[in-house]
């Protein structure tokens, strides 16, 4: 969710203040009455959405007692869930780049344990309350790879290279306790990185697998090789102890899941099926293996492996059992699938229901506001007024990179990862024509001011592609750009339109002729690119940070902003005076063009994906991967209210005067969190605070 700049560093929960006694009137929402007494009774709490993570989950476990999930994320996050109602307990942010590695609960289910992609660091969390233990630091020149938590819940295994004199990476094991901190022993005998580490069940032996295509046995008290298993052809993914500690489990990616005697290094058995694996474990009850693969299909076996139980496809994510062997958890994209691990039924699926944003724009009469997503290709309308979820439009099969309005307002253009464009009607919801044919990536879509013309720019050889708008005939196809084209919007005349590509250029079109007049060459990556509605100037956002904007006419550069990332969207003000990028930085911020200046930034929790200005220049929507749409004040940055929509057409308008609208349904994902403490929305708070308001409103109580 988003926070105003001057209050970026505060925990999201915060965002919310409270209001008045209010009334749902809009169809289709929850419907309260009004009670004047709760707003005292509630404060302190705060309205939260449960987001799951917003990257790939990376690693999961239940909780000894099985009432508790923990999720560690590509997002940077580990999360704690509760079995039973799904609900998010506690979100702890780490700093590692690249995410979570590894996580999992200490044996008495109070502490959690993980490592990400930071030189050598391990760290320790209490759940209650989220506060860090331990650091467990083994250097700044050791690469952790995978760690392993011992049943006793008394050592650490982290595997991994370290560097020696002369920037060599040896291969080595460290053993870490738990409670002290100290380093108990490291060990050494792999001639590549080490890709997994595990205990047995007594805590007496550690296995190791790596890229040098082998698995190690070690003598967890002494140190000591007991034995080098060896057969797999290529680099070991995971190893897994049987619950007896007398067999083990490799897989590889030679394709082969390998069954090993751990006291004679003998194979048992190999099995075959995915086309690559990249995870294995034994159930608790030591009747079942599970082996998963870059395949997206999960398998599962008898423990012996001589024979396949249930195969469920649509699965590529770390997976753990539950204490009872009755259940299985797997990560979900960003979400999470509690199944059944005798006939793999889905018992619960959490934190896998709300949306991201790719792409946003606005009717030109201010009527509606559209939105696109990553991955599901869903399409929402909202009252530009107040929020309100109109409809939800399906048809496209991969996430919406690009949206934009005829003149006119009734219809808009979409385009997609599904090398599709396509026009709909936002009043009916209904799919007027798809343009087909493309072979790429639809980077984006821009319609004539007349609605005469569409051009579409992708990625592969499609390059710009010329389309009459009424009847979808492809009038023509310009490959100026090598890799791929984006365009920006037309000038307001309609003569001009701006392209740039993956040949670090940007081209200046007469649209009418179709003739190339002039070339701007880049030393960087242009990621956006945007004409001012006089048609004098464009902007473009650079990979590297920077915002440039030239005259349009002689190509005299004016002026470079430095935003606080990437930066993939930019959009002129009505006006022309003003610019809006939005960044991968995690920020939308808008410029006064003629100074440079920066006015105001707008902080969400993740990427901003996509930003536009309401046609009246008041307002700005900034579309972030965080999972919300943010309606923010253009002059104060102030945000006004966040949008948050679900994939079963449910969702929720939270008001940063404390007001929100939401539909029954998305209670289910909807939270009231005060300190350590979180539970489901009463129907008291709803009494509250849920209130029909348009944004015009909120923002005057919020000022």
């Amino acid at each position: 969710m988003t926070r105003s700049a001057e209050k970026a560093m505060r925990p999201m929960h915060l965002l919310f203040a409270f209001a008045v006694a209010v009334l749902v009137t809009t169809p289709g929402l929850a419907q309260t009455t009004s009670d004047a007494a709760a707003p005292e009774k509630w404060q302190g709490w705060t309205l939260t959405p449960q987001f799951g993570h917003s990257s790939y989950v990376a690693s999961i476990s239940f909780s000894p007692d099985g009432r508790k999930i923990v999720s560690g994320g590509r997002d940077a996050t580990i999360k704690v869930w509760d079995v039973d109602t799904g609900r998010l307990q506690r979100t702890i942010t780490t700093n590692w780049v690249n995410g979570v590695e590894t996580v999992a609960f200490t044996p008495d289910g109070r502490r959690v344990v993980a490592n990400g992609d930071s030189w050598g660091v391990i760290k320790i969390w209490d759940v209650d309350n989220g506060r860090l233990i331990r650091t467990l630091d083994t250097s700044s020149d050791y690469v952790v790879t995978r760690a392993a938590l011992s049943p006793a819940g008394t050592r650490v295994a982290v595997g991994g290279l370290i560097d020696l004199a002369g920037h060599e990476r040896v291969p080595t094991i460290y053993i870490w306790d738990v409670d002290t901190g100290g380093l108990v022993r490291k060990l050494m005998g792999h001639s590549k990185s080490v890709t997994s580490v595990t205990f047995s069940s007594d805590s007496l032996r550690i296995a190791s697998a790596s890229a040098d295509k082998t698995v190690k046995i070690w003598d967890a008290q002494s140190g000591r090789l007991l034995h080098t298993l060896s057969g797999h052809s290529d680099e070991v993914i995971s190893v897994y102890f049987s619950p007896d500690s007398r067999t083990i489990a490799s897989i590889a990616n030679d394709e082969t899941v390998r069954i090993w005697n751990v006291e004679t290094g003998e194979l048992i058995r190999s099995l075959s099926g995915h086309r690559k694996y990249g995870h294995v474990v034994f159930s608790p009850d030591g009747r079942k293996l599970i082996a998963e693969g870059a395949d997206s299909t999960i398998r599962i076996w008898t423990a012996s492996g001589d024979r396949l139980l249930l195969s469920l496809k649509g699965f590529s994510s770390p997976i753990a059992f539950s204490r009872d062997s009755r259940r299985i958890v797997v990560g979900d994209a960003g979400g999470i699938k509690i199944l059944s691990a005798e006939s793999g039924d889905t018992i619960r699926s959490i934190a896998n229901h709300e949306l991201q944003y790719t792409s946003v724009a606005i009717s030109p009469d201010s009527r509606f506001i559209i939105s696109g997503t990553e991955s599901t290709g869903i399409l929402n309308v909202w009252d530009a007024k107040n929020g309100a979820l109109l409809r939800t439009m399906r048809g496209h099969s991969s996430s919406v990179t690009s949206i934009t309005f005829f003149s006119d307002g009734r219809r808009f253009v979409s385009g997609s990862y599904d090398s599709t464009v396509k026009v709909w009607d936002p009043i009916s919801g209904s799919l007027i024509r798809t343009f087909s044919g493309l072979k790429g990536v639809v980077e984006s879509v821009a319609i004539s001011p007349d609605g005469e013309l569409l051009i579409s720019g992708s990625c592969s050889d499609d390059g710009m592609k010329f389309w009459a708008a009424h009847s979808g005939r492809l009038l023509g196809t310009i490959r100026e750009h090598s890799n791929c084209a984006r365009t920006s919007g037309f000038s307001a005349d309609g003569h001009r339109i701006i392209s740039t590509g993956g040949d670090n250029t940007i081209k200046i079109w007469e649209v009418k002729t179709a003739r190339l007049l002039r070339t701007i060459p880049q030393a960087d990556e242009v990621r956006s690119i945007a004409l001012s509605p006089d048609g004098r100037r464009i902007a473009a956002g650079f990979f590297d940070k920077t915002i440039k904007i030239w005259d349009c006419d002689n190509d005299r550069l004016l002026r470079t902003l430095t935003a606080l990332g990437p930066v993939y969207s930019l959009m002129f003000s009505p006006d022309g005076g003003r610019i809006v990028s939005g960044d991968w930085g995690n920020t939308a911020q808008i410029w006064e063009l003629e100074s440079g200046r920066l006015l105001l930034n707008v902080v969400h929790e993740d990427y901003v994906n996509a930003v536009t200005f309401t046609p009246d220049g008041r307002r700005i929507l900034s579309a972030s991967k965080d999972r919300s749409l943010a309606v923010s004040d253009a002059v104060s940055g102030r945000v006004i209210a966040d949008l948050v929509a679900f994939t079963n057409e449910d969702y929720a308008v939270i008001g940063k005067d404390g007001s929100f609208m939401a539909t029954p349904g998305a209670f289910a994902y909807l939270a009231l969190v005060r300190g350590d403490e979180v539970i489901a929305v009463p129907d008291d708070y709803k009494r509250a605070f849920m209130k029909e308001r348009s944004f015009d409103e909120i923002a005057s109580a919020i000022k």
